[in-house]
């Protein structure tokens, strides 16, 4: 009862407000904030009777600040403090989440006059103690979010780690424990603010396309979706009554995620493109700031963006996206949904009509004028020209972004408006390379694991730091691979036909070994005290078997190199194209720059594997005789090299000497990779060849004494007699390269572990460990 008379009375005040477009988000019941807030302290929360739920809030106040002074007494000193600082800086946190954002009406609203601290109570409005740390957030939220990151964990840490700090230079007390619980209810507003925009955006998306909402089926508004036909197509975008019925199915909108729209690469029909215009124009309209263009030059601004091109579509989409722009100027409006789902729904609405046009003229000319002998080769031909249509159109949206954001700086550098003039876009050679680079640091360093490079090196992350266009992160987002709804995953995408790829290797090898057994089981059955005859019937075929295993296991796992597999790099390659041919030939070199940075890093740091492998499962006498060997290797190649080649190698040479004691990984991580960074990948292949020719022999035998014999060694038991002098050969040949192949697994096994952290010291395994844990025996 008490549940729906309090439902009632919402409906009722919300429906007078929806005349005025605004004020849905009602304030939360006091037991709700308090308990959230106990939550988010970690402390456990009071048993609240119906007596306790009518006293003033300055009750609550004392009751949390006893709380955190009590663990401050009973833990380390600063364990209260620390409490209430993380609780702010994580909602101030999920308030950035909603993009840039107009608060001021809000903050005067939760953290002035209607604060929660103050209900039932006669305390003045804001006490002394609390007008610093007030005046510190609210400066968070006017400013910048430098170091702040959506996408990033660990920038996000750091960032945080930094606003902890400074909130606990201020001395915990009851004032900064109001500020901090006003605060707490001023980020769930904004949070139920969220939700209620990506409802109103669901929704109307929904009325305006054939497009219905899926992936909700744990949230707590998918009742509704099943049960009303408000998420159907209309030429008509929701009534007041029936979005207030959407509102209402939120059962906790104050701590319920958001609904999440993700946009699906590589989809050419008509209502996955008209998704991807609105998704990506809505997103990166909340994000891009052009605040500093004066309100009464944002005419102009658009005007001379529009006039730089004669292309119909482009005008279009240029509209679209100053309409977004236009709503977002200021920043994300607070409690404003109902009108955003206007908005969404009318540019929805203009973007979905015109895209019909377009497909239907194109669809339909052909076939009118076509006979019925004809007309389904025409309708196949159509169908092409419509997705090659669709395809004009995501490069088209692409290309808007990309103008808005570069004449954006333009005028930012300049001080004034001028008229806009387009740089050249990236050539068809530049994408090329760009695909190349992007499949080579999605391919992983080890075949074991497909998620490493992010340790390795985060072209996302240095894209973001460096503050590279925002369409063009989006972009890579997309591509490489993420974990945020807002961006499809390609990445995750093509994983399946690189496994595929591994495991028809591996099954080719298996296949090999089992008609190699069968094999041998007709010599040895065939085999007499006369076997001469036997030897010779069988000594070809056997001949041959090996040196097709040969063929087989020298394959270095290229099938984990995205660029070498033909059906991941066509779909590699038509992304490249599709999210980055709009970017200019400027912005491609400087991306083509840093995925070559990464691209070095990565292909290096095997070397850094290797040595520190290798210096750990030595001992000091092993370790002379390699050293021995490296640099006698080396001076015999002083004459092929340039003096600053011989030079960059003999100083890494001497370096991994000087740490060959040390145990930690960390270390020589510290002090090696640095310059192995640096290095062009072919000296470092150099030194990488001189460092294992110097010493696998020594690794070689340590492994192959935990585990003698391989597969085929095995598998040939019984008929070595019978194999004749070229065989015995071919087989030596197969066994030395199988034992230098244990080392490489081992090696990288150990390379995963270090990488993730799993493993620090290295010296005390031996040889072979890993592999015969991890690995199966060829």
């Amino acid at each position: 009862m008490m549940r729906a008379s309090r439902i009632n009375f919402w409906l009722g005040a919300a429906s007078q407000v929806l005349g005025c477009l605004g004020g849905l988000i009602i304030e939360p019941p006091t037991i709700e904030v308090l308990n959230n807030v106990h939550a988010s302290l970690s402390l456990d929360p009071p048993k609240w009777s119906k007596k306790t739920q009518k006293k003033s809030s300055e009750v609550y106040i004392n009751h949390i600040s006893q709380k955190l002074n009590r663990l401050s007494c009973s833990k380390a000193n600063d364990e209260g403090p620390d409490r209430l600082a993380w609780m702010i800086v994580r909602d101030l946190s999920d308030i950035f989440h909603s993009g840039r954002i107009e608060f001021e009406k809000a903050w005067d609203k939760y953290m002035v006059k209607d604060r929660f601290s103050r209900k039932n109570s006669n305390l003045p409005n804001i006490l002394p103690e609390e007008e610093e740390i007030l005046g510190i957030l609210y400066s968070w939220l006017k400013g910048g979010r430098h170091g702040w990151s959506k996408y990033q964990r660990d920038l996000t840490q750091q960032w945080a780690v930094s606003r902890v700090r400074k909130l606990k230079e201020f001395k915990m007390t009851k004032g900064t424990v109001r500020v901090a619980v006003d605060f707490h209810t001023f980020a769930m507003a904004w949070h139920c603010s969220r939700v209620y925009d990506s409802i109103a955006y669901a929704l109307a998306i929904s009325r305006s396309c054939h497009w219905q909402p899926r992936g909700f089926e744990d949230h707590s508004i998918i009742e509704v979706i099943e049960k009303t036909p408000i998420w159907r197509k209309s030429d008509n975008c929701a009534t007041s009554e029936e979005y207030l019925k959407v509102l209402m199915a939120m059962e906790n909108p104050h701590s319920a995620p958001p609904l999440e729209i993700s946009p699906k690469l590589g989809q050419y029909d008509v209502d996955s493109c008209y998704l991807d215009i609105l998704n990506k124009f809505n997103h990166l309209s909340q994000i891009l700031n052009l605040t500093f263009i004066h309100e009464d030059s944002q005419y102009l601004f658009w005007k001379c963006l529009d006039s730089a091109t004669d292309d119909e579509d482009l005008k279009f989409l240029i509209e679209a996206f100053q309409d977004f722009c236009g709503y977002f100027w200021r920043g994300n409006p607070f409690d404003n949904s109902f009108k955003y789902h206007q908005l969404v729904f009318r540019i929805g609405s203009k973007v979905r009509n015109y895209l019909g046009i377009r497909t239907e003229k194109l669809s339909g000319s052909n076939i009118e004028k076509a006979g019925m002998a004809m007309s389904t080769k025409l309708s196949k031909t159509s169908e092409k020209t419509v997705i090659e249509e669709i395809e004009s159109f995501y490069h088209k949206t692409r290309l808007v972004m990309r103008y808005v954001e570069e004449f954006s700086q333009n005028v930012k550098q300049k001080g004034f408006i001028s008229m806009f003039h387009p740089k050249p876009r990236a050539s068809l050679a530049q994408l090329r390379h760009l695909a190349f680079l992007i499949s080579d640091h999605m391919s992983p360093l080890y075949s074991l694991d497909f998620n490493e490079e992010a340790v390795v090196y985060n072209i996302n992350k240095q894209l973001e730091i460096h503050d590279f266009p925002t369409s063009i992160q989006h972009s890579m987002l997309g591509i490489m691979g993420n974990k945020h709804y807002s961006f499809e995953n390609l990445k995750e995408s093509l994983l399946p036909s690189i496994r595929e790829a591994g495991q028809t290797q591996l099954e080719a090898v298996e296949t090999f070994y089992e008609n190699l057994e069968f094999l041998v089981s007709k010599m040895k059955n065939k085999s007499t005290p006369s076997s001469e005859e036997t030897k010779d019937d069988y000594s070809y075929v056997i001949q041959t078997k090996l040196k097709e295993l040969y063929q087989l296991i020298i394959k270095k796992f290229s099938h984990n190199e995205f660029q070498n597999n033909t059906v991941v790099w066509k779909q590699v390659f038509l992304a490249v194209k599709q999210e980055l041919s709009s970017s200019s030939s400027e912005n491609a070199d400087k991306l083509i720059k840093f995925l070559k940075h990464g691209h070095l890093i990565r292909r290096n740091i095997p070397v850094l594997h290797h040595v520190y492998y290798i210096m750990r499962q030595t001992n000091e006498k092993e370790k002379k005789i390699i050293f021995g060997v490296m640099n006698h290797k080396l001076n015999s190649l002083k004459s092929e090299m340039t003096p600053i080649e011989f030079e960059r190698l003999s100083e890494i040479s001497c370096l991994v000497q000087a740490l060959s004691k040390e145990t930690t990984y960390s270390v020589w991580n510290k002090t090696l990779l640095g310059k192995l960074s640096v290095l062009p990948h072919d000296l470092a292949m150099n030194f990488d060849e001189i460092l294992f020719d110097s010493s696998r022999s020594i690794l070689a035998r340590k492994i192959d004494n935990l585990c003698k014999f391989h597969r085929i060694q095995n598998v040939l038991e019984g008929v070595e007699e019978l194999l004749s002098e070229e065989s015995k050969t071919m087989l030596k040949k197969i066994t030395n390269f199988l034992s230098f192949q244990r080392v490489d697994c081992d090696i990288m096994i150990m390379a995963q572990g270090l990488m993730k952290g799993l493993i620090t010291d290295f010296s005390s395994s031996y040889p072979g460990d890993l592999y015969m844990k991890c690995m199966k025996m060829w």
